[in-house]
Order: C-alpha cells, then sequence, then structure tokens
C-alpha cells in the first residue's frame, strides 16, 4: 500500500487535510486517507464525489460491521468492526475488488452481490462460508445483507454496502449442543460397554464437520495395551491401530501418544497426524486433519482413564477456547453413557443375586417351618396331652407348669410366623401399581372390627388415599400399624383412630392415628428395630417385629417411616412413598 506521508509519524486523531471528513480514532479511516488513491479507479481521496463521502463517513463512524464495494470495480472501504472479520486479510482488502477478496466465500456471496448490483437487496441468516482470512481455509457463519448504494439524483447502482455480523460462535454453539443432547440420548437403554461405545460413535458419525473421526480405545486393568473398541466410519484405516502398547515408546511415536493420557488422566492434543500417520484423506473436506485431541474416559474421581476418546480437530476450524470444551463434553457424554452401561450391568446383577437369595430365604422358610414348628407342636401336643390324659395325677402347680410350658410354645410360634414375614418381605421383589390406601385401610378395619365385634372404636380413613406402591406389601403395612392402634387403644372407650395424609408435603406423606397408650418420644427410634418394645407384654401382647416388618418394606419402596408420640396421648405414624420411585 502507497501512504502519503511526510515522513514523521501521523496523528491519528488529527483531521486530515485532504480528507476532513474521516472520523478523528478510526484506524481503517487513517488507512483510507493515508493510501493514494489516485492510480485507482476511485481516483484521488479529495476529488471522490460527496455521496462516498457521506457514506464512507457514517460506515467508519459505526460500531456495526459494515463494507462499501465502490465504482465499477466494486473496490472495497470498510471500517474497523468489519475490519475484525477479515482478519489476515486486513488491510490489504482496503481498495481491493470486493470479489477477488471474499473469491472462497462468493458460493454464498455472490448471488446476494449481483441482486444488489442490479438494483435489490439481498439477505441472508447464518449463511455458511469459507473463509481464508487466517492462513486456512476456515468454516464460518455470517448474517449479512447487501444493498445497493446510488449518487444522488442517479438512478444507476455505483455501488453496495455490505452489512454483516459474524455469527460463527453461535451457529457452531447449537450445532455442537445438539450433537452432545444426541449422544446422551443414545446413550439410554444401553446395557454393556461396548454397546455404549458403538452408539456414541454412530452419533458423531453424523456430524464429520466438527469431529471428521472418533477412535475408542479401551485400557486394560495393568495400562499395558489400548485397544481399539469402536471408531466412525470416516477414521482412516493407517490411523486405526488395532492396539496399542502403552509402555514402547518406540511404538508410541509412530501411533497415538495414550501413554501420556493414561498416566495423567488428561486430555492431550496431538499435532502431528501427517508424520505419525503419514498422508490420509478424510472427510467432509479434501484436507485431512492435521491434529486431534485425546480424552479420557472414565468415571469422575477415578485415577486413571478406562478408555481413551481420540477425536480429529476439523482442519477448517480453529482450536480455540469453545472447541476444546466442546471436545471435552463430548467426553464427557461418552462417559455417561460408558456409566450408563455398568449401571446397568450392576443392577442386572443385583437382580440375580435378589434372585438367587429369595430362593435361598425360600428354601430357609421351609427349613424354618418345618425343622422348627415340628418340635414346637410336640411340646404343645405333648402337653396338651399330659393335661387331659393325667389331670388328676397332677396337682394345680405342675398344671401352672404345663400350662407355661404351652404358652411359651404358642409364642415361639408366633415369633417364628413374624421372622419369616420379616425375612419375605426383605426379598419379595416389588409390583408397583396404583392402589387406594383408602380402599385397603378400610378393608383392614373391618377386619379388625369383626374380630371384635362388641368394641367400641370411631375409625376413619380419609377419601382418595393413593399411591403408586406394591399393593400386597402396603396391605401389611397397613396391617400392622392398624392392629398397633386396635390394640394401644383397647383401655379407652373413646378409642379413635384416623388414616390421612399430611397435605402440601414434597413427596407423598401418610399418617395413622390413635389416642392410645402412647410412647416417650425419647425412645422413638427403637420403635422400628426387631425385639423392641416400649410396653410390658403382659399389658399389651406382642414379638416386637410387626413395625421393623413396616420399616422394611417402606425403605424398599424409597420412603421412610417415623413416630410421634405422648405417653397416655396417643402416637402417630408416618410414612412417606414417593411417586417416581
Amino acid at each position: 500500500m502507497t501512504v502519503r506521508n511526510s515522513g514523521r509519524e501521523s496523528d491519528e486523531n488529527a483531521p486530515n487535510a485532504l480528507a476532513p471528513w474521516i472520523p478523528a480514532g478510526s484506524r481503517c479511516g487513517r488507512l483510507i486517507a493515508e493510501k493514494d488513491w489516485s492510480q485507482s479507479e476511485l481516483g484521488p481521496i479529495e476529488a471522490w464525489p460527496s455521496t462516498l463521502t457521506q457514506l464512507a463517513q457514517t460506515c467508519l463512524e459505526s460500531s456495526f460491521p459494515f463494507a462499501i464495494a465502490w465504482g465499477p470495480n466494486r473496490l472495497q472501504l470498510y471500517n474497523d468492526a468489519f475490519a475484525t472479520l477479515c482478519g489476515g486479510k486486513h488491510p490489504s482488502a482496503l481498495g481491493q475488488d470486493m470479489r477477488r477478496c471474499w473469491e472462497s466465500a462468493w458460493a454464498v456471496l455472490g448471488p446476494c452481490f449481483e441482486r444488489a448490483t442490479n438494483g435489490d437487496s439481498a439477505y441472508v441468516e447464518d449463511g455458511r462460508l469459507f473463509l481464508d482470512r487466517a492462513g486456512f481455509l476456515e468454516e464460518a457463519f455470517a448474517t449479512f445483507s447487501f444493498s445497493p448504494l446510488r449518487e444522488a439524483n442517479q438512478t444507476a447502482v455505483s455501488g453496495v454496502l455490505l452489512t454483516v455480523i459474524e455469527t460463527t460462535s453461535k451457529v457452531l454453539g447449537e450445532r455442537r449442543t445438539r450433537l452432545l443432547r444426541d449422544i446422551v440420548d443414545a446413550g439410554a437403554g444401553v446395557t454393556n460397554a461396548p454397546e455404549a461405545f458403538a452408539v456414541s460413535m454412530a452419533v458423531l458419525d453424523t456430524a464429520p464437520r466438527d469431529v471428521p473421526f472418533a477412535l475408542l480405545y479401551r485400557v486394560d486393568a495393568r495400562r499395558d495395551e489400548a485397544e481399539l473398541v469402536a471408531r466412525t466410519r470416516w477414521a482412516p484405516q493407517n490411523a486405526a491401530p488395532p492396539s496399542i502398547p502403552l509402555k514402547d515408546a518406540i511404538a508410541l511415536a509412530s501411533s497415538w501418544p495414550l501413554a501420556d493420557v493414561v498416566v495423567t488422566n488428561r486430555p492431550r492434543i496431538s499435532s502431528d497426524l501427517p508424520s505419525r500417520f503419514g498422508d490420509f484423506d478424510c472427510a467432509p473436506y479434501p484436507e485431512a486433519p492435521v491434529s486431534a485431541l485425546l480424552l479420557p474416559i472414565g468415571p469422575p474421581g477415578a485415577s486413571a482413564p478406562s478408555a481413551v476418546l481420540v477425536a480429529a480437530q476439523s482442519p477448517r476450524l480453529q482450536l480455540n477456547g469453545e472447541y476444546v470444551v466442546f471436545f471435552e463434553r463430548m467426553a464427557a457424554a461418552v462417559a455417561s453413557n460408558l456409566a450408563a452401561a455398568h449401571a446397568h450391568e450392576a443392577q442386572r446383577l443385583r437382580a440375580e443375586h435378589a434372585e438367587r437369595a429369595t430362593e435361598q430365604l425360600e428354601a430357609f422358610s421351609y427349613s424354618v417351618s418345618h425343622d422348627l414348628r415340628a418340635p414346637l407342636r410336640a411340646i404343645n401336643g405333648f402337653s396338651q396331652a399330659l393335661l387331659e390324659r393325667k389331670s388328676a395325677q397332677l396337682d394345680e402347680e405342675a398344671k401352672q407348669l404345663l400350662g407355661r410350658v404351652r404358652g411359651a410354645a404358642e409364642r415361639m410360634a408366633e415369633l417364628i410366623d413374624d421372622l419369616l414375614n420379616l425375612a419375605r418381605v426383605s426379598g419379595a421383589p416389588l409390583h408397583r401399581e396404583p392402589i387406594s390406601l383408602t380402599s385397603l385401610a378400610e378393608r383392614v378395619a373391618a377386619n379388625l372390627t369383626e374380630a371384635e365385634p362388641g368394641r367400641e372404636l370411631a375409625f376413619r380413613a380419609d377419601a382418595g388415599l393413593t399411591a403408586h406402591a406394591d399393593q400386597r406389601l402396603l396391605l401389611i403395612v397397613l396391617q400392622n400399624l392398624l392392629e398397633n392402634s386396635w390394640k394401644f387403644t383397647r383401655r379407652r372407650h373413646d378409642a379413635e383412630v384416623h388414616v390421612g395424609s399430611v397435605h402440601g408435603a414434597e413427596t407423598p406423606t401418610y399418617f395413622v392415628r390413635d389416642n392410645g397408650a402412647g410412647f416417650d418420644q425419647s425412645f422413638a427410634q427403637r420403635l422400628f428395630q426387631p425385639f423392641q418394645r416400649l410396653h410390658l407384654e403382659r399389658d399389651y401382647p406382642g414379638t416386637g417385629i410387626g413395625l421393623a416388618i413396616v420399616h422394611r418394606i417402606i425403605t424398599r419402596h424409597g420412603g421412610r417411616v417415623w413416630a410421634t408420640g405422648q405417653e397416655e396421648r396417643g402416637a402417630t405414624f408416618y410414612f412417606t412413598l414417593p411417586q417416581d420411585e
């Protein structure tokens, strides 16, 4: 660029004598003023038509990116904001034919430019452009418009106004966000690690503009070798070795440097693909990638990765901070799919273990039922026979002793039944379904009332109590809680029992309340432990297992159970049943 200068540094804020219309402080304006335009078709700057100088002044004063293409050869003038879009093309782009300057993007810009040249405006939103502004052909996006410019009182088009704002960051961000979402969505329902890797690679196959190719290497437990377990279809064969020895420095020099990633558990950039793998072709562009990111894949907090993701950088995108963050989130999405697969596998193993445990429990229950009940039946039966056949020969003390033996045997049989019930509710599978707690409570209350027909007790169950739970197990919960309420209100002539729910609770919360014997609140935590009793057995008989069964069932549903009470003022037992379990 020829500069008209007296030999001393010009003051960029001083007005230019030849072009006083140029705004002070405009860097592009200073360059325009210093350029020798006399040999161009625009002619000396002081002879420019007033229409052009007015347009140029407006352009230079604006903080929005503007460019003017003027004259038959459409020589361009632009402001400081537009210069940022030019990148390495600035400042030589000043005074250059706009068509030549933006030749790499002219397939998109050209039709709009021609419409403006012919007198019509044109507008494109988020147009995809390939710009050679940074030493390589760069994928970029912009929203722009071309408008015709005319001199005063003229109908012919003298120039074109280009208004543009770059949207590369926005468009790439949206595109990459969709890709990350698709990776996670594809991982829903994966059942094993190979499937998790395969579905992740299938999604990356759809995004060669951001990830020209990708490879997944699984690291063995001893960290001696990495095995290729998945790849995208565009991955070049000579850059996808089936296995990589992690402790062989010579082999690593001509392959992916995965050892550094495995040792540090941190990402690494490999910027020398041609020297490592030679020439190769890779879609979607004629030029092949020269860099790739190596990213660890593993659960959070792990000291070393279980796999390494190799993701090639697009040859038409700069590896800026946003691109790096995208790669890291992509690795996190793949790791999420792997974690989902591991969780499914763990759940399957737990289910198998639970099934075996249930089978063992059933065998144990049969053994207990047969091996323990048989002697008890014998003790009880022989004691009864002795009382009936030898009653005349027994004194009162002997009869009382035999009665105590029979009573102890019956209590032992009852305890065995309760222990078996506790074991069954611990191992039985859950079958969740919508249920009516109101109906279940009324059914239990009807049975209890029928068992004690002369009992005066006011029972109430709120209408519309529903839950999503195992109906059989919730029936056991209500049986135990209501039987306790019936038992502990027996000494009251105004006994009341109420089944309801807590309004406004974040998790559905239900209660069984009575006005019976109550309990000392300081001992509330002991209520749900097996064999724990807060009352004398002669006053309120029982084995101390019922509330432990309630606790076990509610816990298996993902809820919790607790109680409040006051001696001789009654008790309230609360339990929650999460709806989304």
